[in-house]
């Protein structure tokens, strides 16, 4: 009889055990359940975007932000702005982060505000996350170019609204834009993946860093890695190396989209 109730006693304790380790993985599943309804509702209601504002004076910011505000259903006041970089020369405070509604397009904004910067500038804000948490969060709309490029600058982690650039064996555009404020763009170029000439050597790349570009991507090659690899505040990807320069006939597209490595990237 001894033996019979230890049998049973044992039989409900290893039963109430299960069913506390049933009932937390199923509160997990829950709250997991939970979280991603969460993350999708909030996709759909709101998105963080930059704008560019660049050059505006106060006034111009202030009227910005009251039209903003008097648009239905806009969520942007002027306690929503956050300056992310500060540039005493502008007269202004470049790249603001507002939040406004996914249906609230670019070409709707600067219609809005009557802001003069091209809707390029409009982007989703990715500070602070990483490449994976990115693909979580966008999972329903991210696209990711094949694994093709090489880490080559200084900084080996950067983003920014993308400037285009569609050229083959001729990087004079290229040099021409990285002589232009950059203000924390991208220059993304369709080189047609060409590994007989370098697109970027150390002098364009030196431009580029020096007037605030955050990097390139080049569907091409570069020379001069070890020079562009001391350059740490500019990021450079490319398919490879080849040590000859380009011909120069001011020859290329700019600001036209551009595919490649799976995926078409257009201007902003």
């Amino acid at each position: 009889a001894m033996a019979q109730r230890c049998m049973v006693l044992n039989i409900v304790l290893h039963y109430t055990t299960y069913s506390a380790l049933f009932a937390h993985s199923h509160q997990q599943q829950l709250q997991q359940q939970q979280r991603r309804r969460q993350i999708k509702e909030k996709r759909k209601t709101s998105v963080p975007v930059l704008v560019d504002v660049a050059g505006m004076t106060a006034a111009a910011l202030t009227g910005m932000v009251s039209r903003m505000s008097a648009i239905r259903g806009a969520s942007a006041t002027a306690t929503t702005f956050r300056a992310l970089t500060l540039r005493s020369l502008d007269r202004a405070l470049t790249f603001k982060k507002v939040q406004v509604p996914t249906t609230f397009t670019a070409s709707r904004f600067f219609s809005a505000t009557g802001s003069s910067s091209s809707p390029a500038s409009v982007m989703p804000s990715f500070d602070h996350k990483s490449t994976p948490d990115l693909c979580d969060e966008y999972e329903d709309t991210i696209r990711v170019l094949d694994p093709i490029f090489r880490n080559y600058g200084g900084k080996q982690r950067f983003s920014g609204t993308a400037v285009t650039v569609k050229c083959h064996e001729d990087n004079s555009k290229i040099k021409q834009l990285a002589k232009t404020q950059g203000n924390g763009r991208v220059i993304v170029v369709d080189g047609g993946g060409s590994r007989r000439r370098a697109l970027l050597g150390d002098q364009v790349a030196l431009d580029a860093m020096q007037h605030g570009w955050s990097g390139l991507v080049l569907y091409g090659s570069i020379r001069d890695v070890d020079e562009i690899g001391a350059l740490q505040d500019l990021g450079v990807q490319a398919l490879g190396t080849h040590p000859i320069k380009t011909i120069k006939r001011d020859e290329g597209q700019v600001d036209v989209p551009v595919t490649f490595a799976g995926g078409t990237i257009r201007p902003g």
